[in-house]
């Protein structure tokens, strides 16, 4: 037993023993339908991450940490003003941060290694690549009653399973840029397509643009080199993107294609959401365990408000948005930082592709593996490893 224990407290053996849990545990999200059975190697990661403190304690200098650790710790503690406090429920919720935090760790501890994104990117974009591939066998030889396009694993739901279809191809076309062969650029060059073709026949309009936002920031990052110059062109396409988006939703000619089940109730939901919240304590919300179901009209119910941001306020209230808006507003400073660095520009690209899809769908910012981990967290661990990295190169230069 202390053998392992000292196998896992070793740097070169911890390396790859979180390298390959990270991965397992992204790759279980798209082949695992069972959310439980998907989150073991999670549990595992947390228990490495914890044997090896001492590796990582360094982390706690950087400010992004703190402001993680007391976003979660606060989500947590809304469970005391909760509708109902089940200690069941409690301890889910506990375990549940607990997981997130390992894995933002993990990531951070994994990225010091520059190897780490370019190897998990190929991974990924191989594995992801051969799930899209059957999910587009599965929609062609099957044929859904809806007509739109579902992803295996957890990705049953069509607008869920498009997103990540949509980080997977970002995460080929960085590799693609990365890579030096002719083979695997022609590779990720195909998995890419796979994942567009997967996403338009989705029919996730969500997906659709937020992938379009996401696709084009890394193409920027890899073409543009001053971050200055960078930030002014995303923001303009950006800004065009959403004007062309509302002309065309006000165009008769264009609004069935664009909405063709319009608003999906969007509307109504949020705003129910908002008053229920202002009702109740603008400052602290309802709690992270109170139902979150919305009911219109008094005969429509939804199970959330479709809105990652509005949740969050509905269960934390002003307190964890503002929190939750500190923490991505400072990961995308240290992002912009170190604009420079390959693994921040495949940070940035993902964000730009989940922050606006998340004024649409989502509604779990703090949940056992799944969607979120890959658009949220993941570059979260990044940048918390860049500015582990720069409080490192700090120290150093301190040194007489």
């Amino acid at each position: 037993m202390r053998n392992h224990i000292h196998r896992l407290t070793q740097l070169t053996s911890r390396e790859e023993l979180l390298s390959l849990l990270v991965f397992l545990s992204l790759i279980a999200v798209i082949i695992l339908e069972s959310q439980s059975a998907a989150s073991y190697p999670t549990y595992l990661l947390s228990l490495a991450v914890f044997l090896g403190a001492s590796h990582w304690n360094k982390v706690l200098k950087t400010s992004l940490f703190w402001m993680i650790c007391v976003m979660l710790g606060y989500l947590f503690l809304s469970c005391v003003w909760s509708e109902e406090m089940i200690w069941r429920e409690m301890l889910s919720i506990f375990v549940r941060g607990l997981l997130v935090f390992s894995f933002v760790i993990a990531v951070a501890e994994c990225c010091i290694s520059p190897a780490f994104i370019p190897d998990l990117s190929r991974k990924l974009s191989i594995i992801g690549g051969v799930v899209v591939c059957l999910t587009l066998i599965n929609y062609f030889w099957i044929g859904p009653a809806e007509g739109r396009l579902q992803g295996l694993g957890q990705l049953d739901a069509h607008n869920i399973g498009a997103l990540v279809f949509g980080v997977i191809l970002i995460f080929s076309i960085h590799t693609f840029f990365n890579e030096r062969t002719i083979f695997r650029k022609i590779s990720s060059i195909l998995i890419a397509i796979f994942c567009a073709t997967a996403i338009g026949l989705s029919g996730s309009r969500n997906a659709w643009f937020s992938t379009l936002i996401g696709t084009i920031t890394l193409l920027m990052a890899y073409r543009i080199t001053h971050v200055r110059r960078f930030i002014i062109v995303l923001l303009s396409f950006m800004g065009c993107i959403v004007l062309l988006f509302i002309a065309l939703v006000f165009m008769d000619a264009s609004k069935d294609l664009l909405l063709p089940r319009g608003d999906s109730f969007r509307l109504s939901i949020w705003s129910t959401a908002i008053l229920s919240t202002l009702d109740q304590n603008i400052l602290i919300g309802h709690g992270i365990l109170t139902n979150d179901n919305i009911l219109i009209d008094g005969t429509r119910e939804f199970q959330h408000s479709h809105n990652l941001y509005l949740s969050v306020f509905y269960k934390g209230g002003l307190i964890a948005l503002s929190m939750f808006f500190l923490v991505i507003f400072t990961v995308l400073h240290l992002l912009l930082q170190n604009f420079s660095d390959s693994d921040a520009k495949l940070a940035l690209a993902i964000l730009a592709l989940a922050l606006p899809s998340y004024v649409f769908d989502s509604h779990q910012v703090m949940d056992k593996v799944g969607a979120v981990w890959y658009m949220l967290w993941l570059p979260t661990g990044i940048s918390l490893s860049l500015a582990w990295r720069k409080s490192r190169s700090n120290k150093n230069l301190e040194r007489p």
